[in-house]
């Protein structure tokens, strides 16, 4: 009702109060930090910081054409999309009771949006896009963490990725 048109601005200024926090946090030496390395933080953690741009600006951008109310209802529907995207990478396998599950949260998520009044495809499409870069980003954590055998706090973690974030952004 205030007529914000400026969504990324807005995720701009989240991530430069996130990354002034991490920073803070971790130089005051509350939460352990491994040396990563240059070559590790532009391989590993900028695909990840840019897949987190996307999801914040596609999912507040997603505010500007549709109710929150739907916002949240199409939200949840990206566990599916983290278990699709989870098959694609080879980081779980398939089973008929995870696609049971899918099953189960797709109905759900089609239940809740039947009907929407106010349905705006622009929205709709931004919304969708968030949690689809929101799985890869999942994915993408899964695998830079583990495949290192990295063990990173979440304070260090956004120390790492949200300075990135503010830069892509």
């Amino acid at each position: 009702t205030k007529k914000f048109h400026y969504p990324l601005t807005l995720v701009l200024l989240h991530m430069s109060f996130v990354s002034a926090c991490a920073q803070l946090w971790r130089r005051a030496g509350w939460a352990e930090a491994p040396t990563i390395s240059w070559r590790d933080t532009i391989t590993r953690f900028a695909p990840i910081a840019a897949l987190f741009a996307a999801s914040l600006g596609f999912g507040n951008a997603a505010y500007l054409y549709i109710s929150v109310a739907f916002v949240q209802m199409l939200k949840a529907a990206t566990p599916v999309a983290v278990l699709l995207a989870s098959f694609g990478f080879g980081l779980e396998e398939p089973s008929w009771r995870l696609v049971a599950y899918i099953v189960v949260i797709a109905i759900g998520v089609a239940v809740a949006c039947y009907g929407q009044l106010q349905l705006n495809w622009t929205g709709v499409a931004l919304q969708l896009a968030a949690v689809v870069v929101e799985a890869l980003r999942l994915c993408l954590v899964n695998i830079a963490l583990t495949s290192r055998g990295i063990k990173l706090s979440s304070v260090t973690f956004l120390s790492l990725v949200a300075p990135l974030c503010f830069l892509l952004l």
